[in-house]
């Protein structure tokens, strides 16, 4: 676990094996979220400063000294930093038992009971953990207004100068951040099978999730009840339920944005031809490049990509010899985890299979 500014930062996964859960079945909820999720073993979730709104300082431009004589005092600069507000949304999704079902099953006994309860969570939780990764890929208030901005809507922008028009910093410090445009593999065809990889430092300093005051995880669960769901074999009729409530409250902050990056426009059919070995050379140049240049001290850092990013970027890599760049090991106590230039690979099945080509020029 990783202490940033003296503040303990959290994941979904250290609350887990932390025990700090007391509802045993929040518990269960957490567990289906944090172990099936290789994002929530990653993203730091820090308690909110104000109800369900958290405020977030960056700086603006970067502290500039000024040169003085001996004895003399420091007239004081303007200042260098600012403040924004991020708010949580939430979500939620229904756990729903047929009461039949649940009643048959408890008088097997309490553990085919719990199995039931169990096989269904996971199948609800499926759901509510790929719409929170979306969200935190894709998420856009313009699109959705009840959820958040994700980290697209930071890096929307490429270009070596990093411009991207989202975040709260001055020309100088977008200068520094990494937005690359991987289009090198468009070819002739510019509606390819375009994705992105991200680079993602989680902490306090860089990307975080927040969750509202008092509700640790941000998971809340409401008691089981009974309802009526219409019956799917006999239209017209109703089958007597058991149903719970399930909700995610989270938002997610950015407190520089040089604290990720993003290659974009990323072609992934023509990624593995012969007749681009000069430009999967600097395409494996940029992945190396932008893991250099992303901000990560005291945070905690993830690639994302789909799995057949993955499987091209590994075999791009191996093609070209080039050391031991992506390599199977143990991090952070895990072992078989996959990484590249020494930072775990995740793969997310929440990022589209085909994304809309980047307009350098668009807001």
């Amino acid at each position: 676990m990783q202490t940033i500014q003296g503040e303990e930062a959290f994941t979904l996964m250290d609350f887990l094996k932390n025990r700090e859960i007391g509802d045993n079945f929040v518990m269960k909820v957490v567990d289906k979220l944090a172990k099936h999720t290789p994002m929530c073993d990653d993203m730091t979730i820090l308690e909110c400063d104000d109800g369900s709104a958290m405020t977030v300082k960056v700086e603006t431009e970067i502290p500039w000294p000024e040169w003085v004589g001996y004895n003399e005092g420091l007239r004081g600069g303007k200042t260098s930093s600012d403040s924004y507000q991020v708010k949580c949304a939430m979500m939620g999704t229904k756990l729903v038992i047929p009461r039949k079902l649940f009643r048959d099953a408890k008088k097997r006994g309490k553990l085919h009971a719990d199995q039931l309860v169990d096989e269904r969570l996971t199948k609800t939780m499926r759901g509510m953990r790929l719409a929170m990764e979306e969200m935190v890929i894709y998420g856009r208030l313009r699109d959705n207004p009840k959820g958040f901005n994700g980290l697209e809507k930071a890096y929307s922008r490429y270009g070596f100068d990093g411009r991207d028009g989202s975040v709260l910093c001055s020309d100088d410090m977008k200068a520094a951040s990494t937005v690359f445009n991987g289009a090198v593999f468009e070819g002739d065809n510019a509606a390819a099978d375009v994705g992105s990889i991200y680079l993602v430092s989680w902490g306090r300093e860089g990307w975080t999730g927040c969750h509202p005051q008092g509700l640790s995880t941000g998971i809340d669960v409401d008691e089981m009840v009974e309802s009526e769901m219409p019956d799917p074999k006999k239209p017209g009729t109703n089958i007597k339920t058991f149903e719970r409530e399930l909700y995610w409250q989270m938002g997610l902050a950015c407190g520089d944005v040089n604290a990720g990056g993003r290659i974009c426009n990323i072609s992934r059919h023509l990624m593995l031809l012969d007749s681009n070995r000069a430009k999967r050379d600097r395409f494996v140049d940029l992945i190396s490049l932008m893991s250099e240049s992303v901000k990560r001290e005291g945070g905690r850092c993830a690639w994302y990509m789909d799995r057949t990013m993955k499987k091209n970027i590994k075999a791009m890599i191996e093609s070209q010899v080039r050391g031991r760049a992506m390599e199977v090991k143990e991090y952070l106590g895990r072992a078989n985890v996959t990484t590249l230039f020494d930072i775990p690979v995740r793969e997310s099945d929440a990022m589209q299979v085909k994304e809309s080509l980047v307009d350098p020029f668009a807001a």
